[in-house]
């Protein structure tokens, strides 16, 4: 079973939760031989006032050799300018010389920066989507058993968060789909709902760890309202995203998530975004 993606709406709280559903086993591991690299966990939430966005550091890469290579170090959050940022999830990059040489995060800063009108994410995103629909094609007859093993036809996808060209706090997301036994490539980009929720994961372990529909979520619940008490809107809600990221991949058994969590906001009146938590090896800006 490979990732999943759905909507539904948030009986709770009466916002949309988008769900990237997947095998956690599986998720964040690179499944052929070769520099190929892929997965991530992240949880966003995206009002009109703000959009909050937690990510955790882990990547796991096969070496040439065959052996896997596990880093926990690595900045998943991509400054493309002091009014946005960028991040990605499925099929990342590649560094094996048999097939097109690519990263999703050099790719979109490219984007943003060949952007018309300046700063349009919504353009960003749709030259992102353009660059990496190729290099999926590029890198299909190499890896052909890897990217026909994701049922979900989804091979990468990336989000654009920030302050538009026209002053608007927006989000949007790009995904490349594959025709499984084809060598067909398709793209969407679309905007990000306001008072909605991204999520990967288990629907089931998120309304878990939501709802409080257990112990171990009870007792996490209970520390966020104690960490979030006195805090302003946004800052409550990133302390909720933090454990989010921090304990769904913890309960799923998944290797394929670890190490610190970045943590930024980006504020709708200060039209910028700002670290909340910054690892060490994150960039100020």
């Amino acid at each position: 079973i490979m990732p999943f993606r759905f909507q539904i709406p948030d009986q709770k709280s009466a916002v949309l939760i988008v769900f990237i559903y997947g095998f956690f086993l599986q998720f964040g591991i690179a499944l052929a031989a070769g520099g190929v690299s892929h997965g991530t966990y992240f949880a966003t939430y995206t009002s009109g006032d703000y959009i909050a966005l937690a990510i955790e550091s882990r990547k796991t890469e096969d070496a040439l050799n065959g052996r896997k290579l596990i880093f926990d170090n690595q900045c998943k959050i991509v400054p493309l300018s002091a009014r946005a940022v960028f991040i990605a999830d499925g099929i990342i990059s590649n560094r094996d010389p048999r097939a097109p040489r690519f990263d999703a995060s050099v790719e979109a800063v490219a984007a943003y920066r060949r952007a018309i009108p300046a700063g349009s994410l919504k353009n960003a995103a749709d030259l992102w989507a353009a660059d990496l629909k190729q290099s999926m094609i590029g890198l299909y007859p190499i890896y052909r058993k890897l990217i026909d093993h994701r049922s979900d036809y989804e091979t990468v996808g990336g989000y654009f968060f920030g302050i538009d060209g026209d002053d608007k706090l927006i989000g949007f997301q790009a995904r490349i789909m594959h025709t499984i036994g084809t060598s067909r490539f398709d793209s969407v980009v679309m905007p990000i709902q306001n008072d909605s929720y991204t999520f990967l994961g288990s629907a089931d372990l998120v309304n878990e760890f939501r709802a409080g529909q257990s112990g171990r979520a009870r007792a996490i619940q209970s520390q966020i309202q104690k960490e979030a008490f006195g805090k302003s809107a946004p800052e409550a809600r990133i302390i909720e995203l933090k454990y989010l990221v921090r304990n769904v991949p913890a309960w799923a058994n998944d290797p394929g998530s670890g190490g610190d969590i970045a943590q930024v906001i980006i504020d709708a009146d200060k039209k910028r975004w700002r670290w909340v938590h910054r690892p060490d090896f994150c960039p100020e800006n």
